[in-house]
């Protein structure tokens, strides 16, 4: 049997979430062959999702933005060949479109007249703002919500198996939940800690993945 000191040691397959296929594009793709790997690719940029930007204030200047409001339309359009699904979200402020050119089968499928936050990019076509592709989700009163989402690499053969920067972010917590500060054991002595004030390894890993402020990830980063 496998010691709990060891668990970092554990084949990526075996990952809840992962399974032969997945993991194979794992190793191929991003050299993440155990748990250890996985834990050890740290995210290269953070989005700040406290930050909810009126629709009316909405700008085609290449900036991913966060907005929130009530789907009020959703609907599919032809567009020659193909279809893409188009939406309405307007908050107190104005209304903006959403576009989507794939996965439309499960998009059309969005109840509307409830809040959702959306986030991407902005552009300007035809007298009109839209965001093409945007991360929706449901708002829910009273669930918390990470304000700062982390972006991992990836590769376009990951996003199609549903391993996008998401798809690992939810790998990871479910690896989170499997470990604790046993599991990733302090490599500097106790007094080094409170001398320099360091936060701990385990917490470090921790909080340089999900972290609940910018105050904690600056300090996982030192």
């Amino acid at each position: 049997m496998q010691s709990k000191h060891h668990i970092l040691q554990t084949n990526i397959e075996y990952l809840k979430g992962v399974g032969p296929k997945r993991a194979e594009l794992l190793k191929a793709e991003l050299a993440i062959h155990t748990f250890a790997d996985l834990l050890g690719g740290f995210p290269f940029r953070y989005v700040d999702k406290s930050i909810v930007t009126p629709i009316q204030e909405v700008r085609d200047d290449g900036q991913f933005v966060q907005v929130k409001g009530v789907l009020t339309e959703l609907k599919k359009i032809p567009l020659g060949r193909q279809k893409r699904l188009v939406g309405q979200l307007r908050d107190k402020s104005g209304t903006l479109e959403l576009i989507w050119f794939q996965g439309l089968n499960w998009l059309e499928n969005m109840p509307t007249g409830i809040e959702y936050t959306a986030f991407g990019k902005v552009t300007y076509f035809k007298g009109r703002y839209n965001m093409a592709h945007p991360e929706l989700e449901r708002v829910i009163a009273g669930q918390a919500k990470a304000l700062f989402e982390p972006v991992y690499s990836s590769t376009e053969k990951l996003n199609a198996a549903g391993l996008d920067s998401r798809g690992r972010a939810k790998l990871i917590k479910a690896l989170l939940e499997k470990i604790d500060q046993q599991t990733v054991p302090e490599t500097l002595p106790d007094y080094l800690l409170d001398k320099l004030k360091l936060m701990g390894r385990y917490a470090a890993i921790k909080n340089l993945h999900f972290p609940e402020h910018e105050q904690l990830l600056e300090r996982a980063k030192f």
